[in-house]
């Protein structure tokens, strides 16, 4: 998927570097994306494969500007 503000394709993030970015554990993305489908808690999550887990920086960035409009 394309940034809306880029013309290149979004770098996409590990779930370590996610997590670090979000304050979180890597195990808590990983619960989170089990229940993604259902809950549409955190960024979407993006499975490449078992548990390997990657996202989009654009939505990393986007899930962080919605925690800033709620507080």
């Amino acid at each position: 998927m394309l940034s809306s503000h880029s013309p290149y394709p979004d770098k996409l993030l590990t779930a370590q570097q996610t997590a670090d970015r979000l304050g979180l554990r890597r195990k808590t993305l990983y619960n989170w994306a089990s229940l993604w489908a259902l809950e549409h808690r955190g960024p979407e999550p993006l499975r490449l494969g078992g548990r390997c887990l990657r996202y989009r920086e654009s939505d990393v960035a986007a899930f962080i500007a919605s925690l800033e409009q709620v507080a």
